[in-house]
């Protein structure tokens, strides 16, 4: 599967199922934000783009790498860093480039 910022876009407000070995949460997408494209050299992405979830638990998860699970899309290797506190949850960003 290619993984675009469209492909995303398509299900934001969307929940995903975010697991590792130790934990089991879910997170909604929020929003799905392009990127600034560039000239990039062979295997670079060319259309870089962000994806920002939020998780409304409370402790809430680490920086790292999970497995997040979406009845479209299937299962995805993401690393998630918290990136900021709302009132109602904490937001993460994923970067693609």
């Amino acid at each position: 599967m290619d993984l675009t910022c469209e492909l995303f876009a398509a299900r934001v407000q969307e929940t995903f199922t975010v697991s590792s070995d130790d934990l089991s949460v879910t997170m909604v997408l929020v929003e799905a934000k392009q990127g600034r494209g560039r000239n990039a050299p062979a295997g670079v992405r060319s259309d870089p783009f962000s994806l920002y979830f939020k998780y409304a638990g409370d402790p809430y998860p680490p920086q790292g790498m999970y497995t997040f699970t979406n009845p479209a899309l299937g299962e995805l290797a993401i690393f998630v860093v918290p990136v900021g506190r709302e009132q109602d949850g904490v937001i993460y960003e994923a970067i693609f480039n």
